[in-house]
């Protein structure tokens, strides 16, 4: 009988200790093939991963280190749904990030509240997100209220009087081009001010565009993703509407820091007005320094927002 409950409890503190041997299983849903924009998923994957092995080399959370699992979810709102299932249900995991297209994410965060897990979203900007109020969800980042108000508050102070905006057919893109205009029209009411929804997964907006040519407005206002972003500012230069003589063009997408960015557009990028989310002398706390030297070395390239 003794040895039986010795073996009971040799068998307990085993188990016990496999079981605080197992990492910590935190899931992670973004766009790794189109139609989503493959950067911010590449960019928020390169952040992730910096911190992950920075916890790990520390001993990682409760002696346990910190596993990530991947899930590709296209950009698309239904896939984003099914990942986040999928994530918590089969994988197990104790949260989910990762977010950073606000279609996306709204119905990602559905199905964490559902099952009650942590659900924290990296670059998604709908401000449905964070009126919902869910205790799971946390928002860290910035948001279109905020983001709308600071280019109307520009779009002013420019004096501009005639703005037609290009927004993506999405929750983020629509929703930021309805907000501009609300806020436009408190802040800057002299300013006639337009938007037109394109489809983000298009390839040819010249139809749009040649309505520009044939009447410039005084700026062009982008509110899109790559890579449909990136179509439209070529296809706006190759045209000769804008950045030119007589219309700005105004990066409402806060798409100037991709990595990417200079090797897609070139001349088309030259002479926009950028929306930054960060101002230059800004005081990086010393996490955010080691992230950026880690990031630095691994790859050559400077760090972006998406990256932090």
């Amino acid at each position: 009988m003794k040895r039986l409950k010795l073996a009971a409890v040799l068998c307990a503190l085993w188990a016990g200790s496999t079981l605080a041997a197992d990492p910590i299983r935190i899931g992670v849903s973004i766009s790794q093939s189109p139609p989503g924009s493959v950067v911010q998923g590449t960019q928020v994957k390169d952040g992730v991963e910096i911190v992950k092995d920075m916890v790990n080399a520390k001993g990682g959370v409760l002696g346990r280190q910190i596993e990530l699992v991947y899930e590709d979810n296209q950009g698309i709102p239904e896939k984003g749904r099914a990942a986040t299932e999928k994530l918590i249900t089969s994988d197990k995991v104790v949260a989910v990030t990762g977010g950073h297209q606000s279609s996306v994410c709204l119905a990602e965060m559905e199905v964490a509240h559902r099952y009650t897990t942590p659900y924290v979203n990296t670059n998604c900007w709908s401000d449905d997100i964070r009126k919902k109020g869910y205790p799971e969800v946390f928002n860290p980042g910035n948001y279109n209220t905020r983001v709308s108000s600071a280019m109307a508050e520009t779009i002013a102070a420019m004096g501009v009087k005639r703005v037609v905006a290009f927004a993506e057919n999405t929750d983020y893109g629509i929703g930021q081009a309805k907000l501009m205009a609300e806020l436009i029209k408190q802040k800057a009411p002299q300013v006639d001010f337009k938007y037109e929804t394109l489809d983000r997964a298009g390839r040819d907006f010249t139809p749009a565009i040649l309505v520009l040519r044939a009447n410039p407005p005084d700026m062009v206002v982008n509110i899109m993703l790559p890579p449909a972003a990136y179509i439209v500012m070529n296809q706006l230069y190759e045209q000769g509407v804008a950045p030119g003589p007589k219309t700005w063009l105004y990066d409402g997408a806060g798409i100037a820091d991709y990595p990417d960015f200079w090797q897609n557009v070139k001349e088309a990028g030259k002479y926009m007005v950028s929306f930054g989310l960060y101002h230059p002398q800004m005081t990086i706390p010393k996490l955010g320094q080691e992230v950026a030297a880690e990031y630095t070395k691994r790859t050559k390239n400077e760090p972006n927002r998406l990256i932090f």
